[in-house]
């Protein structure tokens, strides 16, 4: 995946953003049958902060290549491509 410059994003879209990609994934969990992951809004504060920091990886060019670390290639996906749209917004 190319990496681009998100370095200007504003804190309110990375909030927006790691929001938006938790729901991605608990839809996902959800379509397997794992109920577990809470709404955003219910998430606990680690949850929350690994979200946010998730997507600060995303925007520094620090987030893990996803073939060593396939569970996060959903997330990183997902936040490249809300990052890129809120570029163009």
């Amino acid at each position: 995946m190319s990496t681009s410059d998100f370095s200007h994003v504003e804190a309110h879209n990375i909030l927006a953003a790691a929001q938006a990609a938790h729901e991605v994934n608990r839809a996902y969990c959800t379509a397997l049958g794992d109920k577990s992951q809470p709404p955003w809004d219910d998430a606990p504060d680690w949850q929350v902060r690994s979200c946010i920091d998730g997507v600060k990886g995303v925007i520094n060019g620090t987030e893990l290549p996803p073939e060593q670390n396939r569970k996060d290639d959903l997330f990183v996906s997902t936040v490249h491509g809300l990052l890129a749209a809120l570029e163009t917004a």
